[in-house]
């Protein structure tokens, strides 16, 4: 990939970077040369070992980063210093999700918030600190992994779709304020990706969800990876406020 960069690594900080799709995102940055910060927030013994796998593959290019993502004070924190190390963030990945499956008519406020809060408003406690050093650089790669479900929506996941929904809204209108600075936003809309939260279904559940995908298969981590560094990279640069989706043809 053709990087832009002041220095000899890009800088890239991956949101939930330590296990699933953003483990796959961190690691393929690494091979082309990133110095990549995961932050992840729980399972330190999964985030230990995906660190010292990378950290002798990559010596010092890798970095985890225990953070709750909506402590903006905390995330404000832990921007400033990477700067401080680095002089320059190149590539944000959003990353960051979770879910609180019911039925609306059954949620609490708290399993909404929660969600709400994880998935859709950690975006402006990371996002905003890291915009304001891109713009300060002229450079810089936004990218939001959404879902799926946030363009077809689904049932007892009212508020997790309606975050991802929403990410599409955020990264247009940002876009277009950070055209002029080369910085390009976009978001990734993976479908069903083997991963361990797949992994916890059994036979029959998979065979409902592959026989409902026309490419009869889950997604891998590394095809929705390699999307992540090519829109960071300089190949990219006319990309901005689209979204690309890795579903195997479920939602067109």
């Amino acid at each position: 990939m053709n990087y832009k960069s002041t220095v000899n690594s890009n800088v890239v900080i991956v949101t939930g970077g330590t296990r699933g799709i953003g483990k796959a995102i961190s690691e393929d940055f690494l091979k082309h040369g990133s110095i990549v910060y995961a932050l992840y927030e729980k399972n330190d013994i999964m985030a230990v070992e995906f660190y010292n796998l990378m950290k002798y593959k990559y010596l010092n290019f890798f970095n985890i980063i225990r953070a709750d993502i909506t402590d903006k004070e905390a995330i404000d924190k832990i921007i400033i210093e990477i700067i401080q190390k680095n002089s320059k963030i190149d590539v944000l990945v959003n990353n960051v999700g979770i879910t609180r499956n019911k039925e609306f008519s059954e949620m609490s406020f708290v399993e909404w918030n929660t969600v709400v809060d994880v998935n859709f408003s950690s975006l402006y406690n990371i996002t905003h600190p890291v915009v304001k050093c891109m713009k300060n650089n002229n450079f810089g790669r936004i990218i939001n992994i959404s879902s799926v479900n946030g363009h077809k929506g689904q049932s007892k996941e009212s508020n997790y779709c309606s975050t991802k929904s929403a990410m599409y809204g955020f990264t247009k209108s940002l876009a277009q304020e950070l055209a002029s600075y080369d910085i390009t936003v976009n978001t990734i809309s993976p479908g069903y990706i083997n991963t361990d939260l797949t992994a916890t279904l059994d036979n029959s559940e998979l065979d409902i969800i592959i026989s409902r995908v026309p490419k009869k298969r889950l997604g891998t981590t590394y095809e929705v990876a390699r999307i992540a560094t090519f829109l960071a990279s300089r190949d990219s640069g006319f990309i901005t406020g689209t979204d690309i989706s890795v579903n195997g043809g479920l939602y067109m």
